[in-house]
C-alpha cells in the first residue's frame, strides 16, 4: 500500500471514529468548489476570509461559505 493510501485510510477510519459525514453528492461539491474558484477571495486552494482549504470544507455538509456563494 502506497503512502496515499494509507492516508486515505487514515482519514476515513477518523471519520467513521467521530462521526464525521460528508457530502455525498459530487455534484453539490463540484458546483461548491467552482463557486469558490470565481471568488476574487479565493487564492490557490484557500479562503482568505475563513482561511480553510476548499478543497476540504467544501466536503462538509453542515460548512457555509462565509461570502453566502454556495448553493444550497
Amino acid at each position: 500500500m502506497g503512502c496515499c493510501n494509507k492516508v486515505v485510510g487514515a482519514a476515513k477510519a477518523l471519520r467513521a471514529e467521530v462521526g464525521l459525514r460528508v457530502v455525498q453528492s459530487d455534484a453539490l461539491v463540484k458546483a461548491r468548489r467552482a463557486a469558490c474558484e470565481a471568488c476574487p477571495k479565493w487564492d490557490h486552494g484557500r479562503c482568505t476570509v475563513c482561511q480553510c482549504y476548499t478543497w476540504a470544507k467544501s466536503r462538509l455538509p453542515n460548512e457555509k461559505c462565509p461570502e453566502d456563494r454556495w448553493p444550497s
